[in-house]
């Protein structure tokens, strides 16, 4: 049993999705419908949550980021990029780098090592 896909769309918070079936004998159509409307009101609350976090951090004043251990990643919000004055087009994202030009010269061995002991122990850092 072979089949091409015939046509997917979303109508009305529904998935449908249509599959073309050839047999010995004939063809088949082959039809699927999955409510996803959970699934899209889930992303749009996550949208205006990302939306509201921004706002509030632009008021405060203040950023988030993350660092991914494991691929290296640093994510900065936009007020990160705002404080900093940092274009995100021009963000590398490697934390290294942000401690060596971000942090005050007076600052940076002292958070360099209280980084290399976090990353050692497996324990967060509280700033």
């Amino acid at each position: 049993m072979r089949g091409r896909l015939c046509r997917e769309q979303t109508v009305e918070g529904d998935a449908v999705s249509t599959r073309l079936i050839n047999f010995k004998k004939g063809e088949a159509i082959l039809g699927l419908v999955t409510d996803v409307t959970a699934q899209k009101n889930y992303e749009i609350e996550l949208q205006e949550g990302k939306t509201h976090l921004a706002q509030a951090q632009h008021i405060a004043k203040t950023g988030s980021w993350s660092w991914d251990l494991i691929s290296g990643e640093v994510t900065w919000s936009d007020e990160m990029f705002r404080i900093y004055g940092v274009d995100p087009k021009d963000f590398k994202g490697d934390a290294w780098n942000i401690i060596d030009n971000l942090t005050h010269p007076e600052d940076r061995e002292k958070l360099r090592n209280i980084t290399d002991n976090a990353i050692r122990q497996g324990k967060s850092i509280k700033t």
